[in-house]
């Protein structure tokens, strides 16, 4: 009996051994393992977002595909096809097997904690060590990139250490954008970094021209070769200032303001001295070359770092790491642009004429679906970038060609604000002229253009704008629809479609244009893309590139060369044109009518309240010149109207003027005579005869200057209770500043 037992237990063994086997061979079957599913072509089966897929599969069986490791490939879900491998870091992961997530978190609280004590090369290691362990979850590559920039770099007390580790936080996450392939969140957050710290956070000037300088060949600007017998060389230094205009009028002429209570401006550089100073100061900031001058063959230790765009169809050029960056490319925003542009290469293409319910990727294989921000603000990012160049060109003063020049771009001279020979730059010297202009292929004029045409497609291919008559018939069919139910209106919620609705043609499609109505209600009031066309409309116009040249001048002239004569007479020439703009109706311009109703498709520049603010505080820094230049002939002509009656009774009564016995007493009133009041010109009214600037603009702006005194918010004291109303005390809710008695 024993031995029936024994081969009993054998064959339960060799029935759990034969179990065992299958269902491991089993699992390599399904994996795809025994296969070789290694060259499998994925190709034939998804075609790739970009170059870098593997061609090293080289089969044609579809079949193969359809196992796990086929599938994972496939959707780009291996560690192979999501990026490059580190191979210290697979090892690492490999040694550490379940404990990864434990070893991960004990490092998070550990860069805490260095970073709470300054400890900043400890915190880098561990940093490097985090995206190590997880090289494939973009959220460390994010919020460690973050940190750096952000964070740490705000603790950096000079400006070149802030510049060190913001370029170091987007080299980190440039690092996991390449571990990354294909993913938005992480480009996008590329875009972002160059986009805000080098455009609209503080101290942008000079972190902008540190940018600059690290697209410069270090040999071009080393600040030892300007200099010939201890002497600084001219002839050089107008070799580099050629070739850098930009850089170098930024460092010249861009006015920063000084902190204290009363408003002082100054410049980074004042002289040509000052110019090979700040190269001197900054000669050791990250670049994009290798000590032999040569570009870095390394995209990730260039900075800055710049996408891979070969192979990539975008529609319209950008820069990649393998560009020369000349001056005029060496623009923060044209990076933020590039990277903006590449993220939208992954995520689903827009379809104007469908209702987004909620975001759903057609096609896994081929896309991807960003986490934030919504997509349509997602896809306005290189709309955004190239508004931000516009806007750069036009505060620097690179506005574009009058129509009196034959030459591409702006030009500009740097000793054009002032008549003091021992001022100037470039003077005529040993009968050498002074040298010609310099130019720049860039130009504002361009850039809004350009900015116009980005904004308008872009509204085109998403439904953010509709030719007028288009958008006329979907409103009206929207009203059809709305009438067929109680208490529903045009651009409400659409509710669900009833069994016999649905299958109503002619409902259908009332249906379909009331749903596509909402929709572009609600995506025009989250995105502003109504501002930036019609901003970017008028500021292409050559009034504009006039008017704004004429403001940029006055401004130097008043803040930099105390020539108030010469910046009030910019300032008229700026009016002159700047009028002609705000009295242009937009080729964007439409109204719709609909029975007693009016719907504006598109309003005009002069609309915009931002243009209005702008507007009237030129208005106001004119009035100022005009006061300061003018006044002691004000004040003369005061007086002179107190002396008519006064010394009319002198001479036939036989007292003294009134005015000498005022002005011998100590609190005499014409001691502090303000001088007659004037009008600016834009205190009048335009040619329809409504007021250039309402009147609650000019209180927001005086308010914000300092000129008046806003009322107290509701819960303040001396302001209305919360929740009750909030009734101005005074024309347009503003109350005089007592402090401050020289408002206009």
């Amino acid at each position: 009996m024993a031995s029936v037992y024994r081969q009993a237990a054998i064959r339960r063994k060799v029935i759990y051994l034969a179990c065992i086997f299958v269902l491991f061979l089993s699992t390599l079957v399904v994996r795809g393992n025994v296969f070789g599913v290694s060259s499998i072509d994925i190709n034939q089966i998804a075609p790739p977002i970009d170059d870098k897929t593997p061609d090293t599969r080289k089969t044609s069986d579809r079949i193969l595909a359809m196992t796990l490791e086929g599938q994972a490939r496939n959707l780009e879900a291996t560690e192979l096809t999501q990026g490059e491998v580190q191979l210290a870091g697979s090892a690492i992961r490999l040694i550490l097997t379940g404990s990864r997530g434990l070893a991960s978190a004990a490092l998070w609280w550990s860069a805490s904690e260095k970073q709470r004590n300054a400890e900043w090369n400890e915190l880098d290691l561990l940093v490097k060590s985090i995206t190590t362990l997880q090289p494939n979850y973009d959220q460390p590559w994010l919020f460690q990139s973050w940190n750096i920039a952000y964070n740490v770099s705000v603790e950096m007390d000079r400006l070149n250490d802030m510049y060190y580790y913001i370029a170091h936080g987007i080299g980190i996450l440039a690092e996991g954008e390449q571990m990354n392939r294909n993913n938005p969140n992480i480009r996008y957050m590329l875009a972002f970094y160059y986009q805000n710290k080098f455009g609209v956070s503080d101290k942008v000037t000079t972190l902008r021209s540190l940018y600059q300088l690290s697209c410069i060949p270090p040999a071009e600007r080393d600040p030892d070769s300007f200099y010939k017998d201890g002497k600084l060389d001219l002839d050089k230094f107008e070799q580099f200032v050629r070739k850098n205009p930009q850089l170098v009028r930024r460092l010249k002429e861009t006015l920063l303001r000084a902190d204290g209570p009363k408003a002082t401006y100054y410049t980074l550089a004042r002289t040509p001295e000052d110019v090979v100073r700040f190269l001197r100061n900054n000669r050791d900031v990250k670049t994009r070359y290798t000590d032999e001058g040569k570009l870095n063959p390394d995209r990730l230790k260039q900075f800055p770092v710049l996408p891979d765009l070969r192979n990539v169809q975008l529609p319209y050029p950008e820069i990649s790491y393998q560009d020369q960056l000349t001056d005029d490319k060496s623009d923060p925003f044209l990076a933020a642009r590039a990277w903006y542009s590449l993220s939208t290469a992954v995520i689903p293409p827009p379809k104007p004429d469908e209702v987004m319910v909620k975001t759903i990727n057609p096609n896994p294989k081929l896309y991807r679906i960003p986490k934030r921000p919504m997509m349509i603000l997602f896809r306005q990012g290189p709309m955004r970038a190239q508004h931000y160049v516009a806007e750069r060109l036009t505060r620097e003063g690179w506005f574009g060609p009058p129509k009196v020049q034959n030459r591409d771009g702006e030009s500009w001279d740097p000793d054009a604000l002032t008549l003091i020979t021992n001022k100037q730059w470039f003077p005529a010297r040993d009968g050498k002229p002074r040298p010609e202009p310099f130019t720049t292929p860039a130009s504002a004029q361009e850039a809004w253009r350009e900015s116009y045409t980005r904004w308008a497609n872009h509204g085109k291919a998403t439904g953010l704008f509709y030719e007028p008559a288009a958008l006329s018939r979907m409103i009206r069919n929207a009203e059809a629809f709305a009438s067929r139910r109680p208490d529903l209106r045009v651009g409400d919620r659409p509710p669900p479609l009833t069994l016999a609705e649905s299958k109503d043609e002619v409902i259908r499609e009332q249906y379909k244009a009331f749903a596509l109505y909402n929709q572009y209600i609600n995506w025009r009031s989250v995105t502003n893309f109504e501002s930036f066309l019609i901003e970017s409309d008028a500021l292409q116009r050559e009034e504009a590139t006039i008017a704004r040249r004429a403001f940029y001048l006055a401004e130097r002239y008043d803040r930099m060369e105390n020539d108030y004569g010469r910046a009030a007479e910019q300032y008229l020439k700026g009016f002159e044109a700047w009028k002609k703009v705000l009295g242009h109706r937009s080729q964007n311009s439409s109204s719709i009518s609909l029975g007693p109703e009016t719907i504006r498709n598109v309003r005009d520049y002069r609309d915009l309240e931002k243009t209005l603010e702008e507007t009237y505080e030129k208005n106001l820094q004119y009035l100022q010149i005009v006061r300061e230049s003018l006044a002691a002939e004000l004040r003369q002509s005061t007086v002179s109207i107190f002396d008519v009656i006064p010394n009319f009774t002198s001479n036939v009564v036989g007292i003294a003027p009134w005015n000498t016995l005022f002005q011998k007493l100590p609190d005499s009133p014409l001691n502090s005579v303000a001088g007659l009041p004037i009008d600016g010109p834009f205190d009048g009214l335009d040619p329809e005869g409504q007021p250039w600037i309402p009147e609650a603009i000019k209180n927001k702006v005086k308010a914000k200057l300092g000129l008046i005194k806003a009322p107290p918010a509701p819960g303040e004291p001396g302001g209305p209770p919360l929740g009750g109303p909030n009734l101005p005390p005074g024309p347009g809710g503003m109350t005089p500043n007592p402090i401050q008695k020289n408002y206009p």
